[in-house]
């Protein structure tokens, strides 16, 4: 994903994205937004216990996009698909509904964001950047990665961008809690 950001910047000629730094880098199975510090406890308690029964998947890249789709960027990112990771998003959204969250209106689309639009930027600078980004990296941002954890996080929104603090991290059965984390494999 570096190397994708990296031609980004490159492709990104009028400023129009601020590009995200490693760390906040994440695939975003569910987003619940403004929750009550209270409800999280048993949330997680739910999803550890899901997550638990959820065995270890791969997921692959189909492309670099934009969302929304269809209206003005907001998100640069690359698109990641996989059998393990349309389960794992069904099911978490079963979980967060039985707790009483609203079902999520939108059809899940796994992604990896890579950028946010600069507030201000000229939608055709954005989409350029877009065009750019795709001619350099024809196969699509080829990756690879396996799942073996999920972490829930706390995001608080700053003026300088969001901010990610982990609550808690759930490893996948059989994978090892340390061991945990996503990796990342570039295909050839």
């Amino acid at each position: 994903m570096r190397e994708v950001q990296a031609v980004g910047r490159k492709a990104d000629s009028a400023g129009a994205w601020h590009w995200l730094g490693a760390d906040s880098l994440h695939l975003t199975v569910r987003f619940l937004g403004e929750s009550p510090a209270a409800r999280l406890g048993e949330l997680a308690n739910r999803l550890r216990s899901l997550y638990l029964a959820t065995a270890p998947f791969g997921a692959t890249s189909t492309g670099v996009i934009t969302l929304p789709q269809g209206g003005a960027p907001r998100v640069l990112g690359v698109a990641m698909h996989g059998p393990g990771l349309a389960a794992l998003a069904r099911e978490t959204e079963r979980v967060v509904a039985d707790l009483g969250w609203p079902a999520e209106a939108r059809t899940f689309f796994g992604h990896i964001s890579l950028a946010r639009t600069r507030p201000g930027a000229n939608p055709a600078a954005a989409l350029a950047c877009l065009r750019g980004l795709r001619a350099r990296t024809p196969n699509g941002a080829d990756c690879a990665l396996r799942v073996k954890s999920v972490t829930m996080f706390w995001s608080e929104l700053t003026p300088r961008g969001a901010i990610y603090t982990p609550v808690e991290t759930f490893a996948l059965r059989g994978a090892n809690q340390e061991e945990g984390k996503v990796e990342w494999n570039r295909e050839t």
